[in-house]
């Protein structure tokens, strides 16, 4: 899956928590995305970044969202790479 697919399910994502209008499809979308981010960060969570105990599925799928807004030039690559860029700019090792 490449960033412009994520981009897409994460906007449905963000659009089920601040909106009671949304199709199944949307609905899917959300919970592919929400589901994915969780699993790309899991898997390099400790390595390449550490993402603070206690935080939220949502704040996670905001920072994913928000770079995808940022860097639209990047959407071509792949999913995992930018969730990866993301919380490597949000939760850098220190």
């Amino acid at each position: 899956m490449n960033g412009t697919k994520l981009y897409i399910d994460c906007k449905a994502f963000v659009k089920a928590h601040t909106s009671s209008e949304e199709s199944p499809t949307q609905r899917i979308d959300a919970v592919f995305c929400a589901g994915y981010v969780e699993g790309a960060v899991d898997a390099e969570n400790g390595i390449a970044y550490n993402v603070p105990d206690g935080i939220l599925l949502r704040q996670l799928v905001d920072i994913v969202d928000k770079y995808l807004v940022d860097h639209p030039e990047e959407r071509q690559i792949a999913a995992e790479t930018l969730i990866k860029r993301a919380m490597i700019k949000a939760f850098s090792k220190k």
